[in-house]
């Protein structure tokens, strides 16, 4: 059990420190590293935050998300790149439908 936590300990600290110089409390890092099991993941989303990355506000980014998310549950079954690719493709093909359809109004 040892050996997996001298390179688990370090990254965590890392993933915690870099979620609070975002501007995450204690409570809010905490509960990152719960929630959000990839590391990569962790910090990604620690630099969405530092940069204040604006939320999905618009109609045809909350379809593409949408589309994106279901894709990729739907998928599972492909092989892990192949059923990514394809949820962004769709994601993608959705976002850029909601768009053209919400222009012909």
């Amino acid at each position: 059990m040892t050996p997996p936590l001298v390179g688990l300990v370090p990254f965590g600290l890392v993933c915690g420190v870099g979620a609070q110089a975002a501007g995450a409390s204690a409570f809010e890092a905490f509960g990152m590293s719960a929630l959000i099991i990839s590391g990569a993941a962790q910090i990604l989303a620690a630099q969405l935050m530092a940069t204040d990355a604006p939320a999905l506000e618009d109609h045809s980014t909350r379809v593409a998300a949408l589309a994106a998310g279901i894709a990729v549950v739907a998928l599972d079954a492909l092989p892990m790149r192949l059923s990514l690719v394809c949820a962004g493709l769709i994601g993608i093909a959705a976002g850029m439908l909601a768009e053209a359809r919400r222009g012909a109004r």
